[in-house]
Formats: structure tokens, C-alpha cells, sequence
């Protein structure tokens, strides 16, 4: 009986201290006021995407848009310090605060210079150290501003460079609730498909972060599942891939005949072990995505004609099909060349697939995986090719941006013809479900920073056409900003 009061007795202390240390946490988080350097840098991205931008307005019936700013975004380069993050904090504490396995805390700030009630640590990991802060000014219906704007079992986690956060299953709201101390920002992502929440840490864990994961897979992404926190496989990229209930679907890679014509020579030699993994990894899936692209613009031209499209979209759409069968046949021979292995497609499984859907679902479907999805592949090709130093490799990405250009102006025209075709009466209501869907995708797309890897790293992948992660989210962010926002007040207009 003593044995059970004693361990009674140690757990209460535990408890204690561990809401000790909380409460000390909260108030030295939230007295965390500091002004810090933001650094504004045009991106030659920007002035590169203008002729995409000015493609789509087109497609949208609007040759300009009078009145319309896109505003600066603070942007970084990929090995700098984030936006809106305090650098150069103690390892294991920040402004004096304990906070257990997190490394050179660094508190995140929103864009009123205030502490979010998260934190960054320096192998990757972000936790939620406090009550969560997006804004105090202003009002913003598409995110929320603090956790008591989400639903029960859900927090609002915070980004430095947005006005408003997202909420996101939670199973903690602060580290006080853990064995560890230590509550998470969980980010899985796979390229094409984002799943965000809030757990604990724990004593089950693989990884504590994205540098172990940058180390074991070459991936950098921890992520938190039933068994504890593990390294997800990021193997998927932007684009038009065939997507069913969120999954996307591809073949297998295999050894055989049907796809190359030849191999090229690429010279992979500068490229260490770790690198040359992942560059044949994302090559891989760009051959996959590619190949899935195929199936996913055969869908949709069954899907225009069940609502009566009209010739001309039907035409362009089996145009693109016939582009991403060549540009699956370019990236197998890319694919080939460095894997040393002439590679081939196997079985794309179709027993899944929905292919009728009303009007409201195709333009939700089209929007995320074409006008945003699409439009988002183009930017990234575009910054592909501009770092891409091997002649070959950077002029089949030019190919490709110049036909994902196509395939954008596509989406948005189909887009126009979805809410133009309606009946009168129903075309304001469809804009506005498209503004939904935007945000919906623009979250799952873009708000999510995809955590770093090295500089020399970043060095090296860029010469075969290979972004780091980090590459991909600035580019994203930087895309929806100077392309896809402007195009959006078109429909703004549309639903007033």
C-alpha cells in the first residue's frame, strides 16, 4: 500500500512541475514582444510568372484587372531564416523558457509582431507552446483567429506569413498535456495531399523532427501516427494526377519495353549517395504523375461531356492528354538514364474511379487538382528549369512549362464555361463555391511549409530539376500570390 501512495505521490509531483513549467512557458511566451528584420526580396519568379498570370485572366474573359494590388510578401531565400520567426535563441530555451527536447527554440510571430503559441526548433520540429494568436485586427471568414474559433477536438494553428490559421485535428493543445512535454505540429505530405494536426509526443517516437527524417529517408517530414511519430515518404508532386477520394492514384514503375525510345547520358557524379536517392525518388514520381495525368484528363473529358461542353474544350482537353503521354515518355528516359534501368508502367487501377459528378462537383475537382494544382506545376517547372543547369534535363522542363501553361489557361477556361453555362440565377452562388474551393486548396496546397534539407543539398538536386522542399513552398506561395490571387477577384465580382 505505502509502494501505491508513493508512486501516487511521484505522479502528482510530476504533474505539478509539468503545469509549473507551462504556466512560466505561456507567460514568458506571450511577454515575447521583439521587433526583428524581415527581408524583401523580388524573386525573379515574380516577373517570370507574368505572362501565366496574364494567360489565365484571358481565359477568364479579362484582359486586366483595374484596382488590383497584389501585395509584397516577405520572402526568403530556401536556406534562410523563415519570415516571421526570432533566430539566434539558447539551445533548449527561449526568453528563459525550459522547453525539453526542442533544440534552439525560435518563437513564431504573426503579422502584427505578436507570439503565435508556437515554436520552431532546430531539427525541424514545431510545437504548440501556448494559446494559439493569429491576429487581434481585422476580421478573415476563411481561417480562424484563435483555438475558440474551432470546433471541440480541433486548435488553430498559425503562420507566420498569413492573416488568419487553419484549424486542425488536435489531440493536445499544449505540451503540459504530454509525457514528453512536447505538443506537435504534424505535417504529412506527400506532394500531392496535406494532412495537418496537433499531437503528442511521445516515448514510441522514430523521429523528433525533419533533420533525423532528412537522414534515414532523405525526406524531410516526421509526421505523427497511431504508433507514434514517423518519416512519411514524400512521393508525389504538383500537378494533374489522377486523384480519388484524396488519394493519388499511380502505376508501378517496372523494367521493360514500351515507354523509352533512348537514353539519354547523364552525368550524376557530383551528386553524393544520400542526393542521387533523392533525385531517382522524385524522378520516379514525376514519371508516375506524369503517366496519372493521362487518366486523369480522360476522365475529364467524360465528365465535360455529361454536362454538354462544347467542342472546343473537348478538344483541347484530349490535346493535354496527348502532352502528358509525351511528357511521361521524356521523364521515363530521364529516369531510365539515371537509374541505369530502362524503365516501363505497369497496371493503373481504375476499379475506384467515379466519373459522374454534378456541376458543383467538377468545378470543387477541378479547381484543386487544374486551376490551382496546374497552375502551381507551371510555376514550379518554371523554377526548375531556371536553376536546372544540364542542357537536356532543363530543355524537356521548357517543354513541359510551355504545355502546363496550356493546360492552366485549359483549367480556367473550363472554370468560366462551368459557371457561365449554368442558369442565371445559380451563377452567383457557383462563384462563391468556387472562392471556397479555393481556400480549401490553396490549405492543402500551399499554407504548409515543407520543412528544409541542406544548402549543398539544395545545390546539387537543382541541377538534374529537382526543387528541395523548401524551394517548392516558396514557389507555391509565391505563385497563388502574383498569379492565382489576381485571377481570383474575377471571380470576387462575379459573386458580389
Amino acid at each position: 500500500m505505502k509502494k501505491l501512495d508513493r508512486k501516487a505521490e511521484i505522479a502528482r509531483q510530476h504533474r505539478a512541475e509539468r503545469t509549473k513549467r507551462s504556466t512560466s512557458r505561456k507567460s514568458k511566451v506571450n511577454s515575447l514582444i521583439e521587433h526583428h528584420h524581415r527581408t524583401i526580396r523580388p524573386s525573379p519568379l515574380t516577373h517570370a510568372l507574368a505572362p501565366l498570370r496574364s494567360t489565365i485572366l484571358a481565359a477568364l474573359g479579362a484582359t486586366s484587372l483595374i484596382g488590383c494590388q497584389v501585395d509584397e510578401q516577405v520572402i526568403n531565400d530556401a536556406g534562410g531564416d523563415e519570415a516571421g520567426v526570432m533566430a539566434g535563441s539558447e539551445a533548449g530555451s527561449i526568453g528563459g523558457i525550459e522547453l525539453e527536447i526542442c533544440e534552439n527554440p525560435q518563437v513564431i510571430y504573426n503579422r502584427e509582431n505578436l507570439p503565435t503559441g508556437y515554436v520552431n526548433c532546430a531539427q525541424g520540429m514545431q510545437l504548440k507552446v501556448g494559446p494559439a494568436l493569429c491576429r487581434t485586427e481585422g476580421t478573415d471568414n476563411s481561417g480562424c483567429a484563435v483555438d475558440s474559433d474551432c470546433e471541440t477536438g480541433f486548435q488553430c494553428l498559425c503562420y507566420s506569413d498569413q492573416a488568419s490559421g487553419q484549424c486542425v485535428p488536435a489531440t493536445c493543445t499544449e505540451g503540459s498535456e504530454c509525457e514528453m512535454g512536447a505538443c506537435g505540429v504534424s505535417n504529412f505530405y506527400d506532394g500531392c495531399v496535406s494532412q495537418v494536426s496537433l499531437a503528442c509526443y511521445t516515448d514510441r517516437d522514430l523521429c523528433r523532427g525533419s533533420e533525423e527524417c532528412a537522414e534515414q529517408t532523405g525526406v524531410a517530414a516526421c509526421y505523427a501516427s497511431d504508433d507514434g511519430w514517423r518519416c512519411s515518404e514524400y512521393d508525389c508532386a504538383i500537378g494533374r494526377p489522377l486523384l480519388e477520394a484524396g488519394n493519388c492514384q499511380v502505376a508501378p514503375i517496372t523494367i521493360g519495353e514500351g515507354w523509352v525510345k533512348e537514353i539519354p547520358h547523364l552525368n550524376c557524379s557530383s551528386l553524393s549517395a544520400e542526393e542521387k536517392a533523392y533525385v531517382l525518388t522524385r524522378w520516379k514520381s514525376i514519371v508516375q504523375l506524369e503517366h496519372s495525368s493521362v487518366a486523369s484528363f480522360a476522365r475529364f473529358t467524360l465528365q465535360l461531356m455529361s454536362l454538354g461542353a462544347p467542342a472546343e474544350l473537348l478538344h483541347a482537353t484530349q490535346l493535354a492528354a496527348a502532352d502528358e503521354v509525351r511528357h511521361t515518355q521524356q521523364a521515363a528516359e530521364i529516369l531510365s538514364a539515371l537509374s541505369g534501368n530502362i524503365v516501363s508502367l505497369g497496371d493503373l487501377s481504375t476499379d475506384t474511379l467515379t466519373l459522374t459528378c454534378t456541376r458543383e462537383q467538377l468545378m470543387s475537382q477541378l479547381i484543386h487538382e487544374a486551376c490551382v494544382g496546374e497552375t502551381l506545376g507551371v510555376a514550379e517547372v518554371t523554377e526548375a528549369a531556371r536553376l536546372c543547369t544540364h542542357p537536356l534535363v532543363r530543355t524537356h522542363l521548357e517543354h513541359v512549362r510551355d504545355d502546363e501553361t496550356r493546360h492552366a489557361q485549359l483549367a480556367w477556361q473550363s472554370l468560366h464555361w462551368l459557371i457561365e453555362s449554368a442558369p442565371i440565377h445559380e451563377q452567383a452562388a457557383l462563384s462563391q463555391l468556387a472562392l471556397e474551393c479555393f481556400e480549401k486548396a490553396r490549405q492543402d496546397l500551399v499554407s504548409q511549409p515543407i520543412l528544409k534539407r541542406s544548402e549543398m543539398v539544395t545545390r546539387n538536386m537543382n541541377i538534374l530539376g529537382v526543387l528541395t522542399p523548401s524551394q517548392v513552398y516558396l514557389t507555391r506561395s509565391i505563385a497563388y500570390q502574383e498569379v492565382i490571387e489576381p485571377c481570383l477577384e474575377v471571380l470576387r465580382r462575379s459573386a458580389a
